[in-house]
């Protein structure tokens, strides 16, 4: 009877207040089927007596709709939202679609374990309490989609970002290197300016200015070995125009003589020597120097020795014939002769042996002096060949035309297409190459 319906009884005793009873089943509306559920007060008199009961038939979307985060929420996290009256009961339940399914995730709302994130809000003015139920691991299936885009995101910059780097710090300390590494070879006396610098960064104005001071210092460089060069030039003119090549020769002519007088052909063959060495190198006359005459002048150089020596040096000479009138500056080979006999040849039971081989290019020629001497250190080689490569280093000798005299000569008149190289080893015997063009500057 409808006396004894729940429903009714819940009505009578709110006493006017709205009842909201739960879902109890499906209706069609125009095609449309809806889940309803009722809503009812009970209507008094004016004596304050009981005339009735008004019912409200209301479909649950109809209440839904009106706020579509809950929609949101459900299809994102796959959560189920139950919505109860003020006496907990269920008014529905939704789902994939919303109505009361028979598939819910919570059987049983007032047994919840870890599984499970509650979110309730109960309404004052109606007592209507809405429960969200969302299981955790959807919740950490979006965190883990999130974490899976973060790292990759996080690949995708380093991938990036690392050769970006790579290749920003290789442009900046490539000319810095390239800087510092020209630096050192200046200390070396090597004045070479930087090559392929384009950068009009800081980096690049530095390294032009550097350009442009190697330049100056070469150039100062140049002009004072140029100047040191002429000075010796000078003074050996000087000193060869103040001896008579004729005086010279008659005076030693006579010493000559005076030597076969008193039965000494030892020492006449010495002064007729020495007498053809000063003719050679005190010769006034404006011919070209030749190859052809400094190797003269080391076979008379070189008889000399043997005269003093016993005959204890062997020279040796193979050079193409082309190489023979090449010109060259005067007096070169014969200090790097008189080297090997000082410093080289230091026993005297033995026969020493000097090699001069040359060969001529179609740009260059190349001829080497080699000895079979004592040779030299480590130490002493590197000595030697820091103080012939090295501008800056001191003289050895002002009194004397030394090996570093002979290499500033040739620099003079070849310039940077002069190359010249020593080599040693104790026991075996020194090498010394030199290269130079055909046609000097």
């Amino acid at each position: 009877m409808l006396l004894e319906q729940k429903w009714f009884q819940e009505i009578l005793k709110a006493n006017g207040e709205l009842v909201i009873t739960p879902y109890y089943g499906k209706t069609t509306l125009k095609e449309k089927e809806f889940d309803v559920f009722t809503a009812g007060r009970l209507i008094k008199d004016q004596q304050g007596k009981m005339a009735g009961v008004i019912l409200f038939e209301l479909s649950s979307a109809s209440l839904i709709t009106m706020d579509n985060r809950l929609f949101d929420i459900r299809d994102q996290y796959q959560s189920q939202i139950l919505v109860y009256n003020k006496y907990d009961e269920l008014l529905f339940d939704i789902s994939p679609e919303y109505g009361a399914s028979d598939q819910s995730i919570i059987k049983n709302p007032a047994e919840l374990d870890d599984s499970i994130l509650s979110i309730t809000d109960r309404s004052s003015a109606t007592g209507i309490n809405v429960a969200v139920f969302v299981p955790v691991k959807n919740l950490y299936k979006q965190l883990e989609h999130y974490k899976r885009l973060s790292i990759l995101i996080t690949l995708l910059i380093l991938v990036i970002i690392i050769p970006a780097s790579i290749w920003i710090s290789y442009q900046i300390t490539k000319p810095i290197q390239r800087l510092i590494y020209n630096m050192k070879h200046v200390e070396q006396g090597y004045y070479r300016p930087i090559l392929g610098s384009q950068h009009s960064d800081e980096l690049g104005t530095l390294t032009k200015h550097y350009n442009q001071m190697i330049l100056q210092i070469k150039h100062l460089i140049e002009d004072v070995l140029a100047s040191k060069i002429k000075h010796n030039e000078a003074r050996f003119l000087a000193l060869q125009n103040q001896i008579n090549p004729h005086w010279l020769n008659n005076t030693l002519e006579s010493i000559r003589m005076e030597a076969q007088l008193n039965k000494a052909p030892t020492v006449a063959k010495m002064i007729q020597t020495l007498g053809k060495l000063f003719q050679i190198a005190l010769n006034k006359s404006n011919r070209k120097n030749q190859i052809r005459h400094e190797m003269e002048y080391i076979d008379t150089y070189i008889a000399l020795q043997n005269i003093r020596f016993d005959n204890r040096f062997h020279l040796h000479v193979e050079l193409d014939e082309q190489l023979l009138d090449i010109q060259i500056p005067r007096i070169i080979f014969q200090p790097l002769i008189e080297n090997s006999i000082i410093h080289g040849f230091l026993r005297h039971d033995r026969q020493y042996h000097i090699y001069i081989n040359g060969s001529i290019g179609a740009e260059s020629c190349t001829i080497s002096i080699r000895d079979d001497g004592e040779g030299m250190t480590e130490e002493e080689l590197a000595f030697i060949r820091t103080s012939v490569h090295n501008r800056c280093a001191e003289e050895e000798s002002t009194h004397s035309l030394g090996l570093k005299n002979v290499v500033e000569r040739l620099q003079l008149h070849y310039g940077e297409a002069l190359a010249f190289h020593i080599d040693s080893s104790p026991g075996i015997g020194t090498n010394i190459m030199i290269s130079f063009p055909v046609n000097p500057i």
